[in-house]
């Protein structure tokens, strides 16, 4: 079976400072992203908020057939 790769995703949860997470979805992610990349962008987004980044996520699209 041949997989092909459709879409990626990456989703990343940040701590407020009164305690409630705040969800942010960045699409368009290319499909050879490594490990090392998204946990830079974890980094960078909490840089760039001010705010800690409690969780990363990636979410990749196949298609398999």
């Amino acid at each position: 079976m041949a997989k092909t790769w459709i879409k990626s995703s990456i989703g990343a949860v940040t701590i407020e400072e009164d305690g409630n997470e705040r969800k942010r979805t960045f699409n368009n992610v290319k499909a050879d992203v490594s490990d090392e990349n998204i946990a830079a962008f974890g980094d960078i987004l909490a840089t760039l908020t001010g705010l800690p980044t409690s969780q990363i996520n990636l979410t990749s699209v196949n298609n398999v057939g």
